[in-house]
C-alpha cells in the first residue's frame, strides 16, 4: 500500500491511496502506528476491500512527492511505500 504523509500545521496527516483510509499524530512514529492500527480495524471489520481509492488529488500529490524513508515499514508488517507531499 501506498501512504503519502502530508503536513497540515502541527500535525502530519498518513493517507493510503489504493484504500482511502488516512491517521493523524504529532509525530512520525506516532503516525505510523496510528495508520498501522487503522488498517487493522479496518481489516477486522472484514469491508476493508470495499474501501474506494483515494481521490485522484492525492494521487497527483504522490507524483510529485519525495520518497521518505520511514518507520511505516516496522510499524507495519504489510508492504507500505511512504512519500512525503511537496
Amino acid at each position: 500500500m501506498r501512504v503519502l504523509v502530508i503536513k497540515e500545521g502541527e500535525m502530519l496527516v498518513a493517507q493510503g491511496l489504493e484504500r482511502d483510509i488516512c491517521a493523524q499524530a504529532p509525530d512520525i512514529e506516532t503516525l505510523a502506528q496510528r495508520f498501522h492500527e487503522t488498517v487493522i480495524a479496518e481489516q477486522a471489520d472484514g469491508c476493508f476491500d470495499q474501501i474506494p481509492p483515494a481521490p485522484h488529488e492525492f494521487h497527483a500529490m504522490w507524483d510529485a512527492g519525495e520518497d521518505l524513508s520511514s518507520p511505516f515499514d516496522r510499524a507495519s508488517p504489510d508492504q507500505i511505500e511512504a512519500r512525503l507531499a511537496a
